[in-house]
């Protein structure tokens, strides 16, 4: 036979007494659940001046994020720089100082076959210092002229572009007029 009970909390279920009905299983029934303490989960309410502070928030961040990456890869960018020139300015002073070494030779050879001819200018003292002055002279006269060419090029690239009117999208008629005057065109 169940025990009566008029609180909802020791009765119904079963399983809240033992078989005698006299000694219940939670030693502590302060520790149960009571029904003002039962609260139904609230609705999000969503503010929206929130949001935007959220969202501004972010925005900063991502900014503050774009701006590290962009401070490191100019960092890199520089450093490798300053390496490139420290190696540059010791393999030049190394062949300078020891003229008749192998790595003046090479040194030399590697500026000849790969600095172009339009920049050997830049290394002229280099050239006369470690070549004979007749192959020297030759090969900064080729450089003078490949430069004076390079500039031209520029110049007239820069002259074609400023000349030129903008294409307009529909500029050919949709029938020629004539055969010759196609051929004109073209």
């Amino acid at each position: 036979m169940r025990p009566q009970c008029s609180d909802w909390r020791f009765c119904g279920g079963g399983g809240f007494f033992t078989l005698d009905g006299k000694l219940p299983i939670f030693s502590d029934p302060a520790k149960m659940i009571r029904p003002e303490q039962v609260t139904m989960p609230r609705r999000i309410r969503i503010d929206p001046d929130h949001l935007q502070t959220l969202e501004q928030r972010a925005n900063n961040a991502m900014r503050k994020f774009r701006a590290a990456m962009s401070a490191q890869k100019d960092q890199a960018r520089a450093d490798d720089a300053r390496r490139k020139i420290i190696q540059g300015a010791l393999c030049e002073t190394h062949a300078l100082a020891n003229r008749g070494s192998d790595f003046a030779a090479v040194y030399i050879g590697l500026l000849k076959d790969y600095v172009r001819p339009e920049d050997r200018w830049l290394f002229g003292d280099v050239f006369r210092a470690l070549l004979p002055s007749a192959e020297a002279e030759k090969l900064l006269a080729e450089g003078d002229a490949a430069r004076l060419a390079a500039e031209r090029a520029r110049h007239d690239a820069k002259a074609a572009k400023a000349n030129s009117e903008p294409a307009l999208p529909n500029a050919e008629p949709s029938q020629p007029a004539s055969p010759a005057a196609d051929m004109a065109r073209r």
